[in-house]
């Protein structure tokens, strides 16, 4: 049973702030009060929703919930960071100047959507299995293209600086204009399809734009023939002011930054912010949303009209280790059970949700790790390792390096995954004698897996071999799985339960028809699974961790 407690607090007013416990029931007269919900760990996973879908639009609390509900299990709701929401009204509104773009890096589903490349911030985050972690870090994705690295100096921001690159998404929903000379890589499935340089752009769907400024385009060519066809993998990495915590932010998938922080390592960082703005001072009493993480590993979300100051001393009265403040003022608001404990004064950018992790899910249920670490950049901690290592030791997937001296191993777990790869894997498994004899005979590793792949009809459309080679999508990934398992096991699924997964998918009307039966299919056989939204997302691309996962679970349905 998962716990969800609710805890009304009162802030006393005399001497020196300090807060009382009281019942949820009891008004404190004179006092302050504050709303705090307490979450064990492992008990809850977090999902974001976004005003419209954007990072730069706003809408209802309520109806950030209603989004939210859609995932079912919904525990609560709190509004999330910082965003503008002083765009005025009476003019039409714009990107970047007049809207309600968010100001401070969030991260869904372990892509950064918003920021990013900053320094480091007291960040919240959370991993798929339930784990909390606060602590200063710096989220900063990048771009990988021929082997050299791109640092974005942030995602969905505009810059004006002639040596700037970010990267802009479908979630920005608005048209950018771009600087004379910019250049915009058009990335989509992991690969560079086309360079342009438009005056403005608008990303579609399923695709996302790395934008060069003028200098820096001109400087990256210096040293990299950057051309449409080559691969672009978009990758993240975290600047840890304690690298104690790196096992754990490896697994985050859903992240906040916050300011000002509150407690650090169980002392008082109330006053610890660099930001200027006097409505963060530690002893400013103001509205206040906060999350904070517990000695015992259990968070705590909650609202309260009081001081960094009072707050952070009081947390750390009842056991925080780390804690921070989300955005304030007349964007505090806190919903949990149903209950709305704080209502914002205004529409709401971003907000996070905690959802119940229902018992005997995937996210409990991977295999046991090994006893050993087998690769270098896949910790025992990190969410996929169960998975790359026991698909690892069943000879399905092979690490990326291997260096016979040293016998250290990397597999990549965060890199995109072509259909080749994809298919060897699964083929491997399932028709492995074969496979086996034709990569014996002398035959290409992709070429083998495009020859079976053909011949058993696994795909339900025609694949030319330069797609073959190019990042696949989670709709061509359902296929081949389903396939698979129709071709080797013989196994089926019902009318009505393909109606059940129907239900379970936001967005199954997106999908094009061709996929369909084939997605509803591998839900219902619990192959796969949605984001945190419950969207199901058939343009995004896999990655290695992910191919190992499904794997798993195909192996757990039966060969």
């Amino acid at each position: 049973m998962k716990k969800l407690l609710l805890i009304l607090l009162a802030l006393a007013l005399s001497c020196a702030p300090a807060f009382a416990a009281a019942s949820a029931q009891q008004a404190i007269s004179g006092g302050k009060t504050a709303e705090m919900v307490f979450l064990d760990k492992g008990s809850a996973r977090a999902l974001i929703t976004l005003g419209e879908d954007s990072v730069a639009k706003d809408m209802s609390f309520d109806d950030h919930i209603a989004a939210a509900e859609k995932s079912g299990g919904l525990l609560l709701s709190i509004n999330g960071t910082y965003f503008n929401s002083y765009y005025k009204t009476d003019r039409a509104l714009a990107y970047p100047d007049n809207c309600a773009l968010i100001q401070q890096t969030l991260m869904m589903d372990g892509e950064v959507v918003v920021g990013g490349g900053d320094g480091r911030k007291m960040t919240l985050g959370v991993t798929a299995d339930g784990g909390f972690i606060i602590s200063s870090v710096a989220i900063k994705p990048y771009a990988r293209i021929n082997g050299q690295n791109y640092y974005f100096w942030g995602v969905n921001r505009y810059f004006s600086d002639d040596y700037s690159v970010e990267l802009v998404t479908d979630r920005l929903g608005y048209d950018a204009a771009l600087p004379a000379g910019a250049v915009v890589l058009w990335v989509r499935n992991g690969v560079i399809e086309s360079i342009d340089s438009p005056a403005s752009l608008s990303v579609p769907a399923g695709y996302k734009a790395i934008v060069f400024h003028k200098s820096m385009w001109e400087s990256a060519l210096v040293w990299n023939d950057i051309k449409a066809g080559d691969a672009a993998e978009i990758l993240t990495e975290f600047d840890l002011a304690d690298e104690a915590d790196r096992n754990v932010w490896e697994r985050v998938v859903t992240a906040v930054a916050g300011d000002p922080p509150l407690v650090s390592n169980g002392k008082n960082a109330a006053s610890d912010t660099t930001n200027t703005d006097a409505k963060l001072a530690a002893d400013r009493v103001l509205q206040r949303s906060f999350a904070a993480v517990l000695k015992d590993g259990r968070a705590v979300f909650g609202t309260v009209n009081a001081s960094p100051n009072a707050l952070a001393d009081y947390l750390i009265s009842i056991g925080a280790e780390d804690a921070v403040c989300l955005d304030g003022g007349a964007s505090s608001a806190l919903q949990a059970g149903g209950k709305k404990l704080t209502s914002p004064g205004r529409k709401l950018a971003n907000v996070l949700h905690m959802v119940a992790i229902p018992a005997g899910s995937d996210a409990g249920g991977a295999p046991q790790a090994e006893s050993a670490q087998i690769f270098t950049d896949v910790p025992l901690n990190f969410w996929a390792a169960p998975y790359i290592n026991e698909a690892f030791a069943d000879g399905v997937i092979e690490g990326t390096s291997y260096d016979p001296l040293s016998g250290a191993r990397t597999f990549a777990p965060r890199s995109t995954l072509s259909f080749a790869q994809l298919a060897t894997i699964l083929l491997r498994a399932y028709y492995g004698d074969e496979y086996r004899a034709l990569e014996g005979s002398g035959v290409k590793w992709s070429d083998a897996a495009y020859q079976l792949t053909e011949k058993y009809g696994l795909w339900n459309h025609p694949v030319d071999k330069d797609v073959f080679l190019k990042g696949i999508s989670r709709c061509d990934m359902a296929s081949l799985m389903v396939n698979i398992i129709k071709d080797r096991t013989g196994i089926s699924v019902t009318e009505s339960e393909k109606a059940d997964a129907a239900a379970k998918i936001p967005d199954i009307d997106e999908v094009p028809l061709q996929y369909r039966d084939d997605i509803l299919t591998a839900y219902a056989l619990r192959l796969l699974s949605g984001y945190d939204d419950g969207s199901f997302g058939g343009s995004r691309t896999m990655n290695r961790a992910q191919a190992a996962t499904i794997y798993c679970n195909m192996k757990a349905l039966g060969r």
